[in-house]
């Protein structure tokens, strides 16, 4: 007689813990122990899912998370960047092959279904970091004066930053729905820690989804409001915060473009990355933090413009070069080296990928975010959400959260630092998992189901939640 094959169940309380567990990889993530603890949630997940055959619907996402993974590690293998044992090295998972990590929630919260009280759980998190952040930054800010950088237990500033350009633009788009207070309270929370991390990249991209928000909403009146709001924002942290002066307010001048025009130039002109260092940070100017970037753009870009098909080779951006092969060009990669395993990159992803991978990496880059984009779209446009209350409106924002992943990918490699992505990828993963389990529910049963009130912000905490 056949036995029955064991398929194990992933309990709701597990999934709801791994929406928790990830925030906090990202706001303790320089305390490397908690970090790193932080994924426990979903490499059991996997595991279950793996192991235990639990029932799983894979989702159409997968394929071009798949066809990244697979290229990266063809162009990284094929170039000699890394051997096969390197993809469970502790030094390639730290440096270049953190990326993998950065996409891994999506990829487990899109192999599990998501109960209905998980869209709470997410909210409730987001509130929970809010506060703790805050008084976090009340310490900082009484002993600093607001003189120094405000990371709080991130590994940057822009880490923080970012984390809160996250939850600040998911409650400025429940306070355009609201019209509640509370969440209007929890948006400019949220900035007020963006402001005092000091991070430009996150401040930027935070100010470009938010006006993607308000001209998709049609709301030009608000545009012109959030204007003033934001000069008074401007006048405020530079009165109150020294670094938000000296970081922000000082490089909005001509003198800063000119410099930047002049080192970009300068680096693109003189480097030659045939054999050493792949990447050239000479600068010619006074303002280090931004020239650097500026020289390291140049660089990318003329290690791009000799290879633009296929790029030097996953991971070789940090490795010592001694020989470069093929017609240069067209396809010109590194094929000798001394390999160096670190997160060192040209403080733009669009850059970054385009000299390690080429064309056809920016290409697969592409196709995923873009899939990214529009099953958030559908989900919102889809006529049977109006019935789950606040998931359509999470969808926005969440959509509002990949245009900010890519405007922090102007000066940071944000579409490979799990630090900056994972609190976005896990937050897709919960509302893209949630909204195929329970719109399935609608087609099934040709109504709402039966526990549609927990998909309403009124009913967290209620005890008939699944």
């Amino acid at each position: 007689m056949l036995k029955a094959p064991l398929v194990l169940k992933i309990p709701s309380d597990l999934r709801f813990l791994v929406i928790y567990s990830l925030i906090a990889s990202s706001f303790f993530s320089d305390i490397a122990p908690v970090a790193m603890a932080s994924f426990i949630p979903v490499f059991i997940i996997l595991g279950i899912v793996l192991l235990g055959r639990s029932s799983v619907r894979a989702d159409r996402l997968l394929l071009p998370i798949a066809i990244n993974f697979g290229y990266w590690i063809v162009s990284g293998i094929g170039t000699g960047a890394i051997d096969v044992p390197d993809l469970l090295s502790f030094k390639f998972i730290t440096g270049e092959g953190r990326i993998f990590l950065y996409y891994l929630p999506l990829v487990t919260l899109l192999l599990v279904p998501m109960p209905a009280a998980a869209i709470h759980h997410l909210r409730a998190a987001y509130i929970f970091f809010i506060s703790f952040g805050l008084v976090v930054f009340a310490f900082k800010f009484a002993a600093s004066g607001g003189h120094a950088l405000f990371r709080g237990f991130t590994s940057s500033h822009h880490v923080l930053g970012a984390l809160y350009g996250v939850t600040g633009l998911y409650f400025f788009v429940e306070s355009l729905e609201s019209r509640k207070l509370k969440s209007f309270a929890l948006t400019l929370a949220s900035l007020l820690i963006v402001l005092g991390s000091g991070s430009r990249m996150s401040l930027l991209a935070f100010v470009v989804a938010v006006v993607w928000i308000l001209l998709m909403r049609r709301q030009a009146k608000v545009i012109v409001l959030g204007g003033i709001a934001l000069t008074l924002v401007f006048v405020v942290g530079a009165s109150t915060l020294p670094h938000f002066q000296r970081r922000v307010v000082n490089l909005i001048n001509t003198n800063t473009v000119h410099i930047m025009i002049k080192q970009f130039t300068h680096t693109y002109e003189t480097f030659e990355p045939e054999a050493g260092d792949i990447l050239d940070r000479k600068i010619i100017g006074r303002e280090h933090n931004i020239l650097t970037r500026v020289a390291l753009w140049a660089s990318a870009t003329k290690n791009f413009m000799n290879s633009p098909i296929v790029g030097l080779g996953f991971g070789r951006t940090n490795d010592w070069v001694s020989e470069l092969s093929g017609v240069k060009g067209l396809v010109w990669v590194a094929t000798d080296g001394t390999r160096r395993f670190n997160a060192s990159q040209a403080h733009n992803s669009y850059f970054q990928i385009a000299q390690e991978t080429g064309l056809v990496g920016l290409i697969l880059m592409g196709w995923l975010w873009f899939e990214i984009f529009m099953r958030l779209r559908r989900i919102g446009k889809d006529t049977r959400v109006s019935q789950f209350g606040n998931l359509r409106y999470s969808t926005e924002a969440a959509r509002g959260m990949v245009i900010f992943a890519a405007g922090c990918s102007l000066t940071g490699h944000a579409l490979a630092a799990p630090a900056i992505g994972v609190p976005i990828m896990m937050t897709v993963g919960v509302l893209v998992s949630l909204a195929r389990t329970e719109l399935r529910k609608v087609s099934l049963i040709g109504a709402a189901p039966s526990n549609q009130r927990s998909l309403t912000p009124k009913a967290f905490g209620d005890p008939q939640h699944a």
